[in-house]
């Protein structure tokens, strides 16, 4: 499958939407979340994301930091999208502070 870089984002739009759970922003080279996520992410984390559905993320404030890459495409597949879901919640739930 290809896309044309006009058909990509109207394509994805709602898949993009999903990532954006809690608010965020942006810093020099992170996503940057302004309030808690649902998974266990406190504001301040520092996230991003990859064509190939590869995700991570920094939370200094937790002391937690995870990694996901699934080399699947479309960027935002519900599948990924959550095993990264399952993959959050159990890092905070194996003592992240």
């Amino acid at each position: 499958m290809t896309w044309g870089a006009a058909e990509f984002p109207a394509q994805h739009v709602q898949r993009l939407r999903s990532l954006s759970r809690a608010r965020k922003s942006w810093s020099l080279g992170f996503v940057s979340n302004v309030e808690a996520g649902p998974d266990g992410r406190r504001a301040g984390a520092l996230a991003w994301a990859g064509l190939g559905n590869c995700y991570y993320w920094i939370d200094r404030e937790a002391g937690a930091a995870g990694i996901l890459c699934a080399q699947l495409l479309p960027f935002g597949d519900p599948g990924a999208l959550a095993v990264l879901s399952s993959f959050e919640r159990a890092v905070y739930a194996g003592g992240a502070a």
